[in-house]
């Protein structure tokens, strides 16, 4: 009977490590990890940097939104909220929000910018990397509305995706989703790097 008990705490403690896919996953969920991932996630934490173009680094704070730095270290900001909603039949949907100021406008009125995507997520992996570590987002639509054009709304669709974003995941647990991707772009003569941290807590 001890030794039964022995082989089953063993094989018990084998499985463990396996139920993680990334370092920061909670050591232990009795839930799957798609119905961990299931449901509407808000962004608590987002920063950008990329080293070319004019702006180098996108930060989000609560309190400021979106905080933008351009290359001579000068910064703006504007308002932002991003939900994330996965649902369980593989489709998904983001909803973005940023509000411009006058000054940023040629028409000098302030407006706010909503952006809508949704298409497929499923996870990946694999070649290396941990069965179910990465999601990668199939779009199938996006939808662009300013505030201050009434019901004008440009789409665009796109018929059965073939290439979509693949973002590595750092963390899921019940209430956190930590995302992030970094990829170099190599030239002739240069290269270009991007980078980015996305956190959210579920709703």
């Amino acid at each position: 009977m001890i030794r039964k008990g022995c082989i089953a705490i063993l094989l018990f403690a084998m499985v463990l490590p396996a139920c993680r896919k990334s370092e920061d996953d909670p050591f232990l969920s009795l839930r799957t990890r798609k119905n961990r991932l299931t449901g509407e996630w808000k962004v608590e934490r987002y920063e950008k940097f990329t080293d070319h173009g004019t702006i180098r680094w996108i930060r989000y704070q609560k309190d400021t939104g979106l905080i933008y730095q351009r290359a001579d270290s000068s910064t703006y900001s504007r308002p932002y909220t991003w939900s994330f909603t996965f649902k369980g039949d593989g489709s998904y949907r983001s909803e973005k929000r940023e509000d411009f100021p006058s000054d940023s406008s040629e028409s000098g009125n302030a407006f706010s910018l909503y952006t809508t995507e949704s298409g497929e997520w499923k996870f990946t992996g694999g070649n290396g990397v941990p069965n179910k570590s990465e999601v990668v987002f199939l779009t199938e639509e996006v939808s662009k509305a300013r505030s201050d054009q009434g019901s004008n709304i440009d789409i665009v669709s796109v018929s059965d995706p073939v290439n979509g974003e693949v973002y590595k995941i750092n963390r899921l647990s019940n209430k956190e989703l930590w995302l992030s991707y970094s990829f170099r772009k190599s030239f002739p003569f240069y290269s270009e790097r991007d980078s980015l941290i996305v956190r959210f807590v579920k709703q």
